[in-house]
């Protein structure tokens, strides 16, 4: 599957204990809660969202994004419950000092 292949349906990804899916307007309350936690947030390049309506930008940017083929994002839900735990995000960070 070539990069731009991955954008004619979202690829579904499951393990034994996970399932990574796509992000859904129904997540937002997961996302909020995941999102709106300064510990969560802390070492990502945004900062803690405040509000609900946030959280259903957010994934209303996600999937603009995908309909685009510019982003893909998944929602990571444990396998035995539908209720978002976090989200991978593949593209390559650069982080850290080099010294």
């Amino acid at each position: 599957m070539s990069f731009y292949n991955m954008f004619e349906s979202f690829p579904v990804i499951k393990t034994d204990r996970l399932v990574l899916r796509e992000i859904d307007l129904s997540d937002a309350n997961d996302i909020f809660a995941y999102f709106s936690d300064d510990e969560v947030t802390r070492y990502l390049d945004f900062s803690s969202i405040s509000e609900v309506d946030m959280a259903r930008k957010f994934i209303q940017r996600i999937s603009d994004g995908f309909i685009m083929k510019e982003i893909i994002r998944w929602a990571i839900t444990l396998k035995d419950q539908d209720r978002v735990i976090g989200i991978y995000d593949p593209r390559p960070r650069a982080r850290g000092t080099i010294i």
